[in-house]
């Protein structure tokens, strides 16, 4: 997300935003799986202060949605 991500996610309250510790507490996976998928583009996350980073819960349900469809595509 670009900065003025950061700025709608801290003007909308009604998003939930959650850290990458608990996206990876609620899929059962470890933080750095996370960190990577971040890292690598596959799950957009904002910049807050200190450099940590914030997913949206739309963003964590999208991402999941398409590791869902790989791993049914792959399994095909």
């Amino acid at each position: 997300m670009s900065n003025g991500a950061t700025e709608r996610l801290a003007i909308n309250e009604a998003v939930e935003v959650l850290t990458l510790r608990q996206v990876a507490a609620e899929l059962g996976i470890t933080c750095q799986a996370v960190r990577k998928a971040v890292r690598e583009g596959r799950l957009a996350a904002s910049v807050v202060a200190g450099r940590h980073r914030r997913c949206t819960r739309a963003d964590v349900e999208a991402w999941m949605t398409a590791r869902e469809a790989r791993r049914t595509w792959s399994v095909e």
